[in-house]
């Protein structure tokens, strides 16, 4: 929590200058400041900090949504993709999410996405992962693309090509990723540390939270750029015996 001179110096000394993003960002958190403070003085209305700020990441969604159509994927100069690809899910709300980070084989950001998905199990979510970067195929040519998953499960099941004794509602979403990667002859699938995959973690959390613009991203959301590079550095830890999602 800080004042908001305070904040306003810090944003305005960004040495690299804010990318769009930010700044649309900026303005409507400014604008819905403004619209609380009056709301305040002429109506007697409870400022509500929180609400204030979700209200702003709301409206910076919708209007990426609008502009979206005119957004290009950046493609992968190395010719080499890494897309890695994480899940939340909330089964006391029954919300789930997708978040995909992609990335070409030095770290460098090349694009993301975070969406809302109907999913009633935590493993139909992270399948869904997967599926949602193979979908991505026209956008990416002839690039070689990696597709990163932390869930052992998921990648386990995808490499022997099993499908039988998933949990119920899986078997469908399971068979069309081992045809798409089988009709991919440059696609390829890894597992990768938990901790080496922050980034696509994070973009799914903060997609159930509708803090991510919709449709594709060509720059990383701020909340996203502190741990791009641990998932580098971290990428290749051991990964170990693990169920569920993180």
């Amino acid at each position: 929590m800080k004042r908001i001179d305070l904040w306003l110096d810090e944003w305005l000394k960004i040495k690299e200058g804010p990318d769009d993003y930010s700044c649309a960002l900026f303005a409507i958190i400014c604008w819905e400041i403004w619209k609380s403070r009056c709301q305040f003085v002429f109506e007697g209305k409870e400022v509500d900090a929180i609400g204030c700020v979700g209200r702003a990441m709301r409206m910076v969604c919708d209007f990426w949504d609008a502009d979206n159509d005119k957004k290009r994927r950046r493609v992968s100069e190395t010719g080499v993709e890494r897309n890695n690809v994480d899940a939340a899910f909330c089964k006391e709300r029954g919300k789930a999410a997708v978040g995909l980070v992609a990335r070409d084989d030095k770290g460098g950001f090349v694009g993301g996405l975070g969406k809302k998905i109907n999913a009633d199990l935590v493993f139909i979510a992270e399948s869904m992962t997967v599926m949602e970067a193979l979908n991505s195929y026209d956008r990416i040519g002839n690039c070689e693309v990696i597709v990163e998953t932390d869930c052992q499960v998921l990648f386990d099941k995808l490499q022997k090509k099993e499908v039988k004794g998933c949990e119920w509602g899986c078997e469908d979403i399971l068979q069309k990723c081992i045809s798409m990667l089988q009709a991919r002859q440059n696609w390829h699938l890894s597992l990768v540390a938990r901790n080496g995959n922050k980034a696509a973690d994070l973009m799914a959390a903060d997609a159930m939270r509708s803090m991510v613009p919709k449709g594709w991203l060509c720059e990383p959301p701020p909340s996203l750029e502190s741990v791009l590079y641990l998932d580098v550095t971290n990428s290749h830890e051991d990964v170990g015996e693990r169920s569920g999602i993180g």
